[in-house]
């Protein structure tokens, strides 16, 4: 979490603390047109197989995954609500989150290797060292119908569809005698995903008020969802005066992902009419391709990369505003 990204935070706690209440009565987003806005940060979770590296020409484990560091990143949201006939609301959701992290994988005495489809006897050579950098994002629409039930519960079911990725992209960095010089750039490897999917999805909620003017809002919805999968990886040979060698690898996937989302969000409504909100969340995609996950299978072959059923979740943190008018 960068010193920017804390400091926008704390100033969204402060003002969600100090600002001016208006007395309602019940859920304050039950009735009217309501447009919010929300920024915050996202904490993609290590949902990787463990190996990272092993022996050349495969065999026992060698380094985790746990070594790598997914990074925090920013997400935005954007939502829309309408009256849609009796105790009945149009419901637009509207989401987008991306995070990186870097880490220096330091290689051992003993040669390693990527496994899986990148197992074909290439050396990481020992002393030498790899920036991995680990990419996430998520973006996701939804277009539903939610109905109003009793004690403040809510039921929605809809329309949901978007995109997904997580990739690596790990630069070998040479040393010693085999080296123009410390940390020379010997050869980069990446991959490229990416998760196309549309489908349904149900939702619930429930609003529970704690004191005037602030509340208390518990949701969760499943969605079901037609994947399309697309993945390559690519390995460069950079060094200089080292023959040129290149390697590109494509492969595709189709099946059925699941979304899953859990939040608490505190509500308080402001004087101005508006809606002051802090939201702690979490939202999980499962069933999808996994670029880094695809990359290190180790049924992958040199040419023929192994596509799995994988995991992309995040925890989140958001602060936002609702217009009510």
């Amino acid at each position: 979490m960068t010193q920017s990204q804390i400091v926008a935070l704390c100033a969204g706690l402060a003002l969600f603390s100090g600002a001016a209440l208006a007395e309602t009565a019940g859920d304050p987003l039950a009735e009217g047109r309501v447009l919010e806005l929300s920024f915050g940060l996202v904490a993609p979770l290590n949902s990787l197989q463990d190996t990272l590296t092993t022996l050349n020409g495969g065999g026992a484990q060698v380094q985790s995954t746990s070594v790598l560091d997914f990074g925090t990143g920013g997400r935005v949201g954007l939502a829309y609500s309408n009256p849609w006939g009796e105790n009945a609301r149009l419901v637009i959701n509207l989401t987008g989150a991306q995070a990186s992290g870097d880490a220096v994988v330091q290689i051992g005495d003993l040669s390693e290797a990527y496994p899986g489809s990148f197992d074909d006897g290439l050396n990481l050579p020992a002393d030498w060292y790899a920036d991995a950098t680990v990419k996430t994002q998520t973006r996701m629409l939804s277009i539903g119908r939610e109905w109003q039930g009793q004690d403040g519960w809510r039921f929605s079911a809809g329309l949901q569809g978007g995109t997904a990725r997580q990739d690596l992209t790990s630069l070998l960095r040479a040393v010693g005698p085999f080296a123009l010089f410390d940390g020379e750039l010997f050869s980069t490897t990446a991959t490229r995903s990416n998760n196309r999917m549309i489908g349904l999805y149900g939702g619930v909620s429930r609003y529970m008020p704690m004191q005037d003017g602030l509340g208390l809002r518990l949701s969760a919805s499943l969605g079901v969802m037609r994947n399309k999968f697309d993945y390559s990886y690519s390995h460069r040979i950079n060094a200089v005066g080292v023959a040129p060698n290149s390697r590109d690898v494509a492969a595709s996937d189709s099946g059925t992902a699941v979304s899953a989302k859990i939040s608490a969000r505190l509500e308080r409504s402001l004087a101005s009419g508006g809606l002051l909100t802090f939201e702690l969340g979490y939202d999980g995609l499962y069933g999808v391709g996994n670029g880094v996950d695809t990359f290190l299978d180790a049924e992958g072959r040199r040419n023929t990369p192994k596509i799995d059923s994988d995991t992309i979740g995040a925890a989140y943190l958001s602060v936002g505003y609702a217009f009510r008018y």
